[in-house]
């Protein structure tokens, strides 16, 4: 049987350097997702400080009320993964300066974080997936608590 990668050592480095990357790689995200999952608070808390959310990849923290600009609805179809893309509702939160946002973050966050900003105009998305509740319930405490807390900041 012939082996190709024994012959050429070139070969060898650039399938040894494709793996390194990819396993490389994978191996992070792997390990985010299992801290994510490990948490014991996942789950968003919306009070009169703003909304702090924990249960997103990546996830916010605390986005107070004064550094939002605007929250709306997006009825956008997601590409979710093993399953069919389907539209699901999204809670857009808009920032007044979007870049202070990235400024505090790592690089992993930031990259994760500038991929929904080029796709959504903001860093900040959320949807019940993850959560134990409608997507008419998050709508409502969400907007709500804007209405409530948008005149105190």
């Amino acid at each position: 049987m012939y082996n190709f990668l024994t012959k050429d050592p070139l070969k060898i480095k650039i399938v040894g350097i494709i793996g390194l990357v990819f396993f490389g790689l994978a191996s992070i995200v792997m390990f985010f997702l299992i801290l994510l999952s490990l948490k014991k608070s996942l789950g968003i808390i919306i009070d009169q400080k703003g909304i702090y959310s924990n249960y997103t990849m990546p996830s916010v923290g605390l986005i107070e009320w004064k550094d939002i600009s605007n929250i709306e609805i997006n009825n956008e179809e997601v590409n979710l993964q093993f399953t069919k893309s389907k539209k699901i509702n999204q809670i857009i939160v808009n920032l007044k300066n979007p870049e202070e946002f990235f400024n505090n973050k790592n690089l992993i966050w930031k990259v994760l974080f500038k991929n929904q900003y080029n796709k959504f105009g903001t860093p900040v998305v959320l949807n019940p997936l993850l959560l134990n509740c409608t997507f008419e319930e998050l709508k409502e405490a969400v907007f709500d608590s804007w209405e409530k807390y948008k005149k105190e900041s």
